[in-house]
């Protein structure tokens, strides 16, 4: 037993890491800060509820492919891989400041992700999810980086043309290669007139557009 006085804050790296049998995980209100690697490839974890933290650290929930519902209303720091292969139909947290590398790269679930103002989103973010730009809010978005919502190098997913979405950027003011690559459902697109020109690959494999404007 831990003294109650004394309760624990961290959870440390690789802690759960493997676990088979987590399902249902809530963390005391003490804990703010969960390590890198803590709970990957806990494949039964489904439910993850954390009212006191505000930083989980790199690929800390790395192929958890069963995690649908994650809780954390103070959280607004993350890390590269932090959601990486988590599934992410319900997510709810404080505005995340940043959006790092790989963090929800094929999260399948249709969660939104809250952000600050002036977020940079980085490298693959969202990579190889079909859709990914429905859950964020570009307007408070201020740089976005190669294949951050796309495929880097091929056609990307399949589109009927159904359920087309339109999609501001006016005030993102970098966008990396391949950033928005491979949304079929894609129908219209406006860019920053500050752009000087579009980077590599950025509307590639988007059969459905019909509109780009600066």
């Amino acid at each position: 037993d831990y003294p109650e006085d004394q309760p624990f804050t961290e959870i440390g790296e690789r802690a759960f890491a493997g676990n088979p049998y987590l399902y249902d995980v809530t963390l005391p209100d003490a804990v703010t800060k969960i390590g890198a690697n803590a709970i990957e490839n806990c494949e039964e974890l489904y439910y993850f509820t954390a009212n006191g933290v505000t930083e989980i650290g790199a690929y800390a929930f790395k192929d958890d492919t069963e995690l649908y519902y994650v809780s954390a209303p103070k959280l607004t720091k993350i890390a590269e891989g932090t959601f990486y292969r988590a599934y992410l139909s319900t997510f709810e947290s404080g505005e995340l400041e940043e959006i790092p590398d790989y963090a929800f790269y094929r999260t399948q679930g249709k969660a939104e992700i809250p952000i600050a103002e002036g977020t940079v989103i980085g490298n693959f973010a969202f990579g190889d999810i079909n859709s990914a730009v429905t859950r964020i809010d570009f307007s408070r978005v201020a740089s976005i980086g190669d294949a951050a919502f796309g495929y880097e190098s091929h056609g990307g997913w399949s589109s009927s043309g159904s359920d087309r979405y339109d999609l501001d950027l006016t005030n993102v003011k970098h966008i990396g290669k391949y950033a928005i690559s491979g949304n079929g459902n894609l129908r219209s697109v406006k860019f920053s007139p500050s752009l000087t020109e579009l980077p590599e690959g950025v509307l590639s494999g988007t059969p459905y557009l019909e509109s780009v404007s600066a």
